[in-house]
């Protein structure tokens, strides 16, 4: 884990690219939902959310508080929040951190017209908590890893059409990389940037990556 210390020197970093990577407006056509990782809240998502108001977007945050880790409860929230913020016929873009992309994902696969595209960063796609840091937690709750990660591979049957950008870190010490791999949906594309797994919410190659993905 000493490896996500890291992330102070992508903090540092997009400081020093802040500049840039504001100069000028993009044209997002949807709004732009974010959803946070596992243990946190929309606090964790501050920076990415004053960078893509910055650049044009409009922001909203998941409204669900904390990210608790129980998917069932947390999707079922997610979608009914989505269709009370469409109703109007509107779409959306998601975007999720850790966990939060793989909510983000779910609820895209259950409500594809409402959604236009998905971004994740650093979120496991195979396996569930399995192949993360949190595997052992999930075991210490009285989770069935095995159960958690037959049930996603269920739902990998129906594949999500929508267009995905995946964010991954080789260097990512809470979930694997390979996990975040998606061998299932025909849309989707992989973008590999360099850091930490905390650091992917405030890394600049990937706020690059989901600038030029939303806008274009």
């Amino acid at each position: 884990m000493w490896r996500e210390a890291a992330v102070a020197l992508e903090l540092a970093n997009l400081a020093l690219r802040y500049p840039a990577l504001t100069r000028g407006k993009r044209p997002f056509n949807h709004p732009v939902i974010l959803f946070p990782g596992f243990g946190t809240d929309e606090v964790a998502m501050t920076v990415l959310h004053h960078y893509l108001k910055t650049i044009g977007a409009e922001v909203h945050h998941w409204g669900l508080g904390r990210n608790h880790g129980y998917v069932p409860d947390l999707l079922a929230q997610a979608i009914q929040r989505l269709k009370e913020f469409t109703a109007d016929g509107l779409q959306v873009h998601l975007v999720g951190w850790s966990l939060g992309g793989y909510i983000a994902r779910e609820v895209a696969r259950e409500l594809p017209e409402q959604v236009a595209h998905v971004v994740t960063l650093g979120s496991p796609v195979v396996g569930g908590p399995k192949f993360t840091a949190v595997g052992e937690l999930y075991k210490s709750w009285g989770f069935d890893l095995e159960a958690m990660a037959r049930d996603v591979e269920m739902r990998s049957a129906v594949p999500i059409k929508n267009a995905i950008l995946a964010i991954y870190s080789k260097a990512d010490a809470v979930v694997d990389w390979r996990a975040c791999i998606d061998q299932r949906s025909p849309n989707v594309t992989h973008a590999e940037v360099s850091g930490s797994h905390l650091g992917l919410v405030v890394n600049a190659k990937a706020f690059e990556l989901v600038r030029d993905f939303l806008s274009a």
